[in-house]
Order: structure tokens, then sequence, then C-alpha cells
């Protein structure tokens, strides 16, 4: 029986392996994650178990799409060293985590803003700890919550959100210590994992944000083949890398194209003209009701009140759809909203 990924059920709580699920051939059509669990210990005493066989998330790589991390930026790996603090309780927790995922025969890889402002300044603090990896949620939860205990940090909270992303913060008003999503698999109705690094980077929504380091093999991995390029850039490129076709996906793109725009004012954003005008022009009105106060709390992260004059102008160049989309997020959202 081939098994093509991987789902996640949030019930029932707490969460374990058993909210892990099998994704078998069909359940493409699925609306949910069919009631399938991955076969426990006592199943596998009887016989009954998953051969991991398959290639290795990385086997699609070319060599050229690897580097050593210290190639990339001297210190790069003293700066994520750093970032996880050796002798605390949050740091000691985290590194732990790391080691039992690689000691469990599975990848994890620091992903996103951490590994881009590090690319492009390699002396500046990492702010934001974002993994993905190869290990299920229900038993990454499983396993930080028993690590979590040990290290004396029972009482911190940890959520999987509604997009299949586990974090784990001191209390429910506390900064992140981490987040962690496995990687992603597409070709499904719901959050879908068990894809490999070419299958995730896809999912994500600029090149700049789609390099990954290794931090066991001090690895920096561009997928894209063209993020490290475009963070190094002189003006940096903003450059859409997300190929699937949901609405609200699209629309949390270009978002987050204006906030860097607004970061990097003499960025270049031809590509991402390119790429809004491949989309229909009514975006907007394909985007579920019941969705749109997440988007109206992105515009007001992304864009802060002082720029978003500036934001409706790069959005009007950028065509229709942005234009249509940043003009009723700004009429109908207020920092007081």
């Amino acid at each position: 029986m081939r098994v093509l990924g991987f789902g996640f059920a949030p019930e029932p709580e707490p969460f374990r392996r058993r909210n892990d699920r099998l994704l078998l051939p069909g359940d493409e059509q699925c609306d949910q994650p069919p009631p399938r669990t991955l076969p426990s210990a006592t199943d596998e005493e009887t016989g009954v178990r998953v051969e991991r066989n398959g290639p290795h998330a990385a086997h699609r790589l070319r060599k050229e799409d690897l580097a050593s991390a210290a190639d990339i930026a001297a210190h790069f790996p003293a700066a994520v060293d750093q970032a996880i603090p050796r002798w605390s309780p949050d740091g000691d927790f985290v590194r732990s985590l790391i080691d039992t995922i690689v000691e469990n025969g599975h990848s994890i890889w620091l992903v996103g803003g951490a590994v881009r402002d590090l690319i492009a300044d390699a002396g500046q603090p990492v702010n934001d700890l974002d993994f993905c990896g190869t290990m299920l949620l229900g038993e990454l939860y499983e396993t930080a919550d028993e690590l979590l205990t040990l290290a004396g940090l029972g009482d911190h909270v940890r959520r999987i959100s509604p997009g299949r992303v586990f974090s784990v913060a001191a209390d429910v008003d506390a900064a992140r210590l981490l987040e962690y999503k496995s990687l992603s698999l597409t070709g499904f109705r719901f959050p879908a994992s068990g894809g490999d690094l070419i299958d995730d980077v896809v999912t994500r929504d600029l090149t700049v944000n789609g390099v990954y380091y290794d931090p066991h093999h001090q690895l920096i991995i561009d997928p894209s083949r063209r993020g490290v390029e475009h963070i190094r850039a002189v003006p940096r490129k903003i450059v859409p890398i997300y190929l699937d076709d949901d609405a609200v996906e699209r629309a949390q793109v270009i978002l987050r194209g204006l906030k860097f725009k607004i970061r990097w004012p003499d960025a270049d954003m031809t590509e991402m003209a390119t790429w809004v005008g491949s989309l229909p022009a009514n975006l907007a009105e394909r985007i579920p009701e019941d969705r749109w106060p997440r988007l109206h709390r992105m515009w007001r992260r992304c864009v802060p009140e002082e720029h978003r004059d500036e934001a409706v102008k790069v959005a009007e160049r950028l065509g229709s759809a942005a234009d249509r989309l940043v003009h009723l997020l700004r009429d109908g959202c207020d920092d007081g909203a």
C-alpha cells in the first residue's frame, strides 16, 4: 500500500501521535484527513507498520543548491548558535528538540526570516526561530511535551494553528520561542505534509523567504535556486515563489510583498508585478468571508499606518488584483478594528 503523505486531525486532545493521519490514493478528494491513524507500537508488535523507504526530503536537490553556511556568511553558524542560548531552560529545550528530531531519523531546518536576515547581514540578531522538518505534528507535539517537562517548562503554552504550525511560548501573550511546520505537500483540500524540500518551497511566499538552514550539518539549502541571489542582489528582489491557486494564500503573498517593499524601498518588484498580472482581477471576490479578519490582521502587521498611502500606490503599480485587495483592506480596516 503506497502512502501519499500525512495529515493531522485536531481532535482528540491532548495532541499525540494518534492525531497524525495516513493519506492514501483517493484522499485528495476528501475535505478533511480521513480517520486513518499511523500504526501504534502495539500494531508494530503484531507486524503492522509503516516502512519509511521513500527518498529523503533533499533527494531532488542539486549539488549547487547546497552550500556551507560559513561560505555564505562567515559567522552564520555562530549567530544561530547564539540565538539558542546555552545553560538556559528555553535554550536547552530548543537544542534538545533539534537533537531528538535528528536522533529519531528525521531532518529539521531553520527557514524564513532568520535565514534571510543572516544572509543579508550575518551580524544582526536572530529574532525568529521558524523551523520545518520531516517529523509529523502529532509526534512533534508529544516529543515537545516530554522535553518541556524535562526542562522544567511544563507550563509553556503549546499550540497548533489551523494552518498546522506548532508553536511554543512562555504564556499566551509572550513571543513565540519557536515555530515548526512539517514539510508541506500540495494536492489535498486540507493541510498535508510529507513532501520534500522542492514541494515545500513552492508553498512559501517569496524567494527571499525560501532559503533553509540545516543546523545539524551547518548547510544553507536554496531549493528555488534563486533565494540567496535575490537576498544579495542590489537592489534586492521581491519575487513570489508560491505556485498554488488558493486565493487567501495569494492575497497573503501580495501583503508580504508590500511589507518588504516598505522595508527595502529600492527593491525590484518587476517579477512580482508580472505574477500579480497573471492573477484574476477579481481575486478579492474569491476570498471567503470568514478569511477576511485574518487578512485584516495581516494588513495591520505588514503595513503600518504611516506607510499605507505608500502601499496603496505600490499596489496600484502591481496590477488590478493587488489594487482591489489593498483598497478593500484599507477602506475596511483601521488600527482600532
